[in-house]
């Protein structure tokens, strides 16, 4: 196997290992987020409870900026970026065959336009 390929699996294995976690309104709220973003934890002690509706769900999203902010500090500081050097002549044949069916599609699309022009001389005015 190819070391690029086991690359990407742990990569991704980190992402999901990785927590991050914020507090907001003086600790009363206190979220958890993995590397992909998704919510792991929602902590909202009692007291929060006696905050107006608008207050709490600041601190909600004040909490989830803080825990996504963390998980992202420590994903730079781990996450090894994987060595794609050898896939630039790939991403370059497959540059090159997309040009080469997009100029199909093009001239296509262009004859296709002549004929309704043949057919229908008013098209496209």
């Amino acid at each position: 196997m190819d070391e690029n390929q086991g690359q990407l699996p742990a990569a991704l294995s980190r992402f999901a290992e990785t927590r991050g976690t914020g507090t907001a309104a003086g600790g009363l709220v206190q979220v958890t987020i993995d590397g992909t973003g998704d919510l792991v934890d929602l902590v909202i002690e009692s007291s929060a409870m006696r905050m107006a509706a608008f207050e709490l769900s600041h601190a909600i999203v004040e909490a989830f900026r803080a825990a996504r902010a963390d998980a992202q500090a420590k994903l730079a500081e781990n996450i090894e970026v994987p060595n794609f050097d050898a896939a630039g002549p790939l991403l370059a044949d497959i540059g090159r065959d997309a040009q080469r069916r997009l100029d199909e599609l093009t001239s296509i699309a262009q004859q296709l336009a002549d004929r309704i022009g043949r057919i229908d001389p008013t098209a496209g005015r």
